[in-house]
């Protein structure tokens, strides 16, 4: 989960490299989910979950915003939407497997 939260990190900081109003945007969409991610992955960390859909959830929204960062150098609009939608299954699915987790204790 802490690779992970690394990781994400890392992917933030190199999408500063797009420029123009795509670039804007896809900053934009990362400061809109990134934060969710850290609050989520901190209180799995926090609480020492360790839930295949917790995790899941985590690597699927990191597959998901790699794949958006890629997809947003080239002009594949509808696959990169895709992308998104899987960033944010991500999120859901370790939302989802924290409330799980947490209330079954």
């Amino acid at each position: 989960m802490t690779a992970c939260l690394i990781a994400a990190a890392a992917l933030g900081s190199s999408q500063l490299a797009l420029r123009g109003e795509l670039g804007a945007q896809v900053r934009r969409n990362f400061a809109e989910t990134f934060p969710v991610f850290v609050l989520l992955a901190a209180i799995a960390v926090a609480s020492g979950t360790q839930a295949h859909a917790v995790q899941g959830g985590a690597l699927l929204y990191l597959a998901g915003r790699v794949a958006y960062l890629v997809l947003s150098a080239r002009p594949l609009r509808p696959v990169r939407k895709f992308a998104w939608a899987l960033s944010i299954a991500g999120l859901i699915g370790l939302a989802v497997g924290l409330v799980g987790t947490l209330v079954g204790r």
